[in-house]
């Protein structure tokens, strides 16, 4: 997972502001403590953006979808970015078309995305601040998209639990948490809870359908 500075260009509006950022597959973006959205990176070319007139700036295109523009700090750290992106966005094989799927997804509307298989609200923990935060949550194929509120237009962001676990308990105390536990120690585990019990239950039975149709490949070799 690569994290460090960027700020994020609004071609359009020449509006800048400072992000802190990071990716799995999606690139983060974040002002202070608060979220501000997620860029999928999947297929996505990385170019200079010499329109913006900075040594530092590149930008993102893919065929009939948004560019998007980020400045570095420096050369270098332009170089490690470009990589990094570009080798976060190669879909290698079969097994990574979820990842074009979720990037559609994380754009579309909470009431949009087709066939949940669960949907609701639920407090989630940042990982930097670690606060806890309502968001309204859809699950599906794994993955648990969340929004500001049921109406947002857009998600905030997308979390990505294909290897993960869950867990019925929290080392908080909140009655209806869970976790999602990660296969990997490295990778995040995130802390959720629901507003009474018959909520978490109907969570976590979701989560356990979910997780179950995403077997590593490497418990079948």
């Amino acid at each position: 997972m690569q994290k460090g500075k960027l700020t994020k260009a609004d071609k359009q509006h020449v509006n800048y502001y400072n992000s802190d950022s990071m990716f799995n597959n999606f690139l983060y973006f974040w002002q202070d403590v608060d979220p501000l959205g997620a860029v999928p990176v999947v297929n996505y070319i990385v170019a200079k953006a010499t329109e913006l007139k900075n040594p530092f700036a590149f930008k993102l295109t893919k065929f009939g979808a948004r560019t998007y523009y980020f400045i570095a700090d420096s050369e270098t750290e332009m170089s490690r970015w470009a990589e990094a992106i570009k080798q976060a966005g190669e879909v290698q094989n079969e097994d990574n078309v979820w990842l074009d799927i979720s990037s559609h997804n994380v754009s579309l509307p909470a009431l949009s995305i087709r066939r949940p298989e669960c949907y609701g609200y639920l407090y989630k923990m940042g990982n930097s601040n670690k606060v806890w935060r309502r968001r309204y949550c859809v699950l599906k194929d794994g993955c648990l998209y969340y929004y500001e509120n049921l109406n947002s237009c857009t998600a905030k962001g997308v979390a990505h639990f294909h290897g993960y676990t869950v867990e019925n308990s929290l080392p908080y105390n909140k009655q209806f948490g869970f976790m999602l536990i990660p296969p990997d120690k490295d990778m995040r585990t995130f802390y959720l809870y629901a507003e009474n019990e018959t909520e978490m239950k109907r969570w976590l039975t979701a989560f356990i359908e979910s997780l179950s149709k995403w077997v590593k490949a490497s418990e079948y070799e």
